[in-house]
């Protein structure tokens, strides 16, 4: 009978798992839900929120970029204790921190300080091409930022490389109202 009911808790537990799965991938099933997650995490400073928001390709690079940043910090008691005080957490938590946990923590650091802009900050779908789409982020500047999102697996994410490629495409300065020279928008 014991056992029965381990199994059936188990059964529970999975159905579950395998429901709020499913019920994240609808999240960002559109290039506008993946933004409103987006923000609505980077509101709470909720890093571990916002880095689900990022493509897996984008998600891997900044978790390679953070070990390595974390490699230094952890490697001396000094750095450890100077980047804990940054980051408004114990040294010691620090000194135990993974990639991921260190790379949330200090999307959550970043956030904190910007909170009322973020709030501000509205993010605009511009264009959508298949499984790529271009955001544009405004948080009250003359020039709009863009950023682009890509769909892999009917999954919507923020896109860094895509993103910095754009960036550096729109090097020599597009301003606000000013069309791009190709005619493609």
């Amino acid at each position: 009978m014991q056992k029965l009911a381990v199994l059936a808790a188990a059964f529970a537990l999975t159905t579950v798992l395998v429901a709020r799965a499913d019920d994240d991938k609808k999240k960002m099933d559109t290039p506008e839900k993946c933004l409103e997650a987006y923000k609505a995490a980077a509101v709470k400073s909720d890093g571990k929120g916002m880095m689900e928001c990022f493509s897996a390709a984008s998600r891997k690079k900044l978790v390679e970029h953070a070990a390595d940043e974390l490699k230094d910090i952890q490697a001396t008691p000094d750095a450890t204790k100077e980047a804990a005080e940054a980051l408004g957490v114990k040294a010691e938590d620090l000194a135990k921190m993974t990639a991921e946990d260190y790379i949330a923590v200090k999307l959550s650091a970043m956030t904190k300080k910007d909170k009322e802009t973020i709030e501000k900050t509205k993010f605009e779908v511009a264009k959508t091409d298949g499984d790529k789409a271009i955001a544009t982020i405004d948080e009250g500047k003359k020039h709009k930022e863009k950023m682009v999102l890509v769909k892999k697996d009917g999954v919507w994410g923020i896109d860094l490389e895509e993103t910095q490629k754009l960036d550096e495409g729109d090097e020599g300065g597009e301003d606000e109202g000013e069309e791009e020279g190709s005619g493609s928008k």
